[in-house]
């Protein structure tokens, strides 16, 4: 039914850019040769204006009808390369009406972001959700929306968690990429940007919100994020411990000039006792989670996880 929506819209579209009008009917009558440079009278102006307007509601409406299918496709068909082209092209209609701050662009840019991440399209995913992010920012007016440890001070609780959410997708895209500093960071950053939601929901106020991501407050999506965080942490434990391999191998039989070789090695044991208190912080979450007397309300809040993600823990 989309699908034949979308070709109706199409159509509309091609008659509207191929009716000739005249100006009885208040529409417009082709060009005439040799009156090409015809300035439009009052009348015609008008009509053109409506020509206009009839065609950029059209547009607007096609763009509905393809974001429709494109959930179809992600959602229910798993078709994710065909969810992906519909999601584009929705994309360039919106941003072409409504501009790339209107939160239809937002929320279209996002799900290409989903999207090239389930097709593990780490880079397309990367740079559709940093976009995304910067555009969040002008429209909240870049620094001065900041708040403490570089929170963003959104509007709306909705929007605050659409904000906590793109930073936990980065930072799990930038674990992929092997970019663990940067993934860290923004993971640390949704932890942030979410407890300002939590905080509201439990009613409770803090003086400062602490960079110490160790101490977190008890919520699915932040017992999620610690989970994304401890994975990453891993990852770059792995890579270090490549790293110090490689070196001692190098100073042992290479000919190379010596270098400090127990540099990377001191660095992995930081990383592993980091990475400790962070997993244990995730299962004892997880813990409370699973059996407390409030799991089943938390559970079921707008910006909480799947019960497979807690059980996981």
């Amino acid at each position: 039914a989309e699908l034949q929506i979308k070709e109706n819209y199409r159509a509309q579209m091609q008659d509207s850019t191929m009716e000739d009008i005249d100006d009885d009917n208040a529409l417009v009558s082709s060009p005439q040769p040799g009156n090409t440079n015809r300035k439009l009278d009052a009348g015609e102006a008008k009509a053109m204006k409506h020509i206009d307007e009839a065609r950029i509601t059209v547009e607007l409406y096609l763009a509905d009808t393809l974001t429709t299918l494109a959930y179809c496709y992600e959602a229910k068909l798993s078709n994710f390369q065909l969810a992906l082209t519909f999601y584009k092209e929705s994309l360039d209609i919106y941003a072409k009406h409504a501009g790339k701050k209107h939160f239809t662009v937002l929320n279209t840019l996002q799900s290409i972001g989903i999207v090239n991440l389930r097709l593990e399209q780490w880079d397309e995913a990367r740079r559709c959700f940093e976009e995304w992010l910067e555009l969040v920012k002008r429209r909240l007016q870049g620094n001065k929306a900041k708040g403490p440890n570089g929170i963003l001070k959104c509007p709306s609780t909705l929007e605050n968690n659409k904000v906590a959410t793109v930073l936990k997708s980065l930072g799990f895209v930038q674990s992929k990429l092997g970019n663990h500093d940067k993934a860290f960071d923004n993971l640390s950053k949704s932890i942030d940007q979410m407890s300002v939601t939590v905080l509201k929901a439990k009613e409770s106020t803090v003086s400062n919100l602490s960079n110490d991501i160790l101490k977190p407050l008890c919520d699915p999506f932040i017992c999620d994020a610690l989970s994304k965080m401890a994975g990453c942490m891993f990852s770059k434990l792995s890579s270090l411990k490549m790293e110090y391999v490689k070196r001692r191998l190098t100073m042992l039989y290479g000919e190379e000039e010596a270098f400090d070789v127990d540099l990377p090695r001191l660095t992995q044991l930081q990383v592993e006792r980091k990475t400790i208190e962070i997993v244990r912080d995730a299962v004892s979450m997880g813990k409370t989670l699973l059996f407390s007397q409030d799991c089943a309300k938390i559970v079921s809040s707008s910006h909480s996880v799947p019960d497979k993600t807690i059980e996981n823990e």
